[in-house]
């Protein structure tokens, strides 16, 4: 992470006069001192694992003297820091709470420490610094009161997790539209139903929220052009209905795909839903929109598919998702589709609903971690709530 180094006159006289006062004991060390990378005598992080508190450790050695090692110790006792973790490894994470920097001078020589720990705790930390001339080792610190910016006050406090109200979902109603089927009429006539819908919604940070640095789910489309396998889904919930004359467009399944921005997938590829009354459905590919991949508060997109009529249609082993169609009083389970999403394959075993609502994945809400830049880990919570019969959403619990 790039040190900001503060240059004001004002700031480099007050220096000079705090330099003047703060050689630790032994002849053979002109300058020890510790400080925030604040330039502060107090820092406080979050007590997550990954945030660290950033220390300098200025020296300065007589000729004929080289830096052999230094070591953080606490303050007063001198005793090892076992409560922490102590690095020289400066990892991507804020290393004080705010991000604030004041900045102050450094001298050619220093070298820096990190601290992190697990649990909500605090420490006065003092620096041990050993030199070697000609084989010998010298060692001294600033441990001891007296001396001039000795220690720094750590400050480790409990981490605050995200909920989902620092979160927004894109709702299904305003979500960018990728493609729908109507369902056609016998007569080749318009029907004004919808038995497929797939959306773009999208998963943005509010404004409030700590920039995230790292997003984990399980189950991503990765491919460049990525086919809807039930398998990949976030999330899969199956409804079976049965259709009547009077109303026979109920939901039968929502299905949902995360896609992470930097995945590199232009393009998804289904099986088109066709209605209760058609045999046969054809593979299309769509190009996913990315309408807020500009926003600085986006994070990733669901592709989420909603399904009318049609019944879920599983491969041998179940592998892969078709929505063809199957009439309601057929019981041939060889009905073809014109193409399958498994690129090469010529047979297709279908099931008819009640084996399909025995045989389908559920999955019906999934975890997703995400990772401040503060370093805390925190998990969103999506899944499915049925609106009513014809329309079910994925909300954020």
């Amino acid at each position: 992470m790039r040190k900001f180094i503060f240059t004001s006159s004002v700031f480099l006289s007050a220096l000079v006069s705090l330099n003047a006062y703060s050689n630790p004991p032994g002849s053979w060390v002109r300058d020890l001192r510790i400080l925030s990378d604040s330039g502060l005598g107090n820092t406080d992080i979050y007590a997550n694992g990954n945030m660290q508190a950033a220390l300098d450790i200025i020296y300065d050695l007589e000729p004929g003297y080289s830096l052999k090692s230094v070591t953080l110790k606490k303050y007063n006792t001198g005793q090892d820091l076992d409560d922490w973790e102590q690095s020289s490894l400066e990892n991507k994470y804020l290393h004080n709470i705010g991000g604030q920097r004041i900045g102050h001078l450094r001298s050619s020589k220093f070298v820096q420490r990190y601290l992190s720990t697990s649990s909500p705790r605090s420490v006065s930390v003092c620096v041990e610094l050993t030199a070697t001339k000609e084989g010998q080792d010298f060692t001294t610190s600033t441990c001891e009161p007296g001396t001039n910016q000795a220690s720094v006050f750590v400050n480790a406090i409990n981490p605050v997790y995200l909920t989902k109200n620092n979160f927004e979902l894109l709702p299904w109603d305003i979500s960018s539209e990728i493609d729908d089927y109507e369902c056609q009429h016998t007569l080749n006539q318009p029907t004004g139903i919808l038995t497929q819908e797939i959306k773009e919604q999208v998963l943005r940070k509010t404004s409030k929220t700590p920039a995230i640095l790292d997003i984990e789910v399980d189950h991503l489309l990765s491919e460049s052009t990525s086919t809807l396998y039930l398998q990949d889904s976030l999330i899969s919930k199956y409804g079976s209905t049965t259709p009547t004359s009077d109303d026979p467009y109920h939901l039968s399944h929502i299905m949902a795909w995360a896609v992470l921005p930097n995945m590199g997938v232009n393009k998804i590829k289904y099986v088109e839903s066709t209605g209760w009354n058609n045999f046969n459905a054809l593979t299309l590919e769509k190009n996913i929109p990315y309408a807020f991949k500009s926003d600085p508060n986006y994070l990733f997109s669901i592709i989420t598919e909603i399904m009318r009529l049609d019944r879920g249609k599983y491969q041998a082993g179940y592998k892969s998702y078709l929505n063809c169609s199957v009439p309601g009083a057929s019981s041939n389970t060889t009905i073809p589709c014109n193409m399958l999403t498994t690129v090469g394959s010529s047979d297709v075993e279908v099931y008819d609903s009640g084996v399909v609502a025995s045989k389908s994945i559920s999955r019906n809400s999934s975890a997703i971690k995400v990772t401040d830049y503060y370093g805390t880990e925190s998990k969103i919570i999506m899944g499915v709530r049925k609106v009513d019969n014809y329309l079910s959403v994925i909300e954020l619990f």
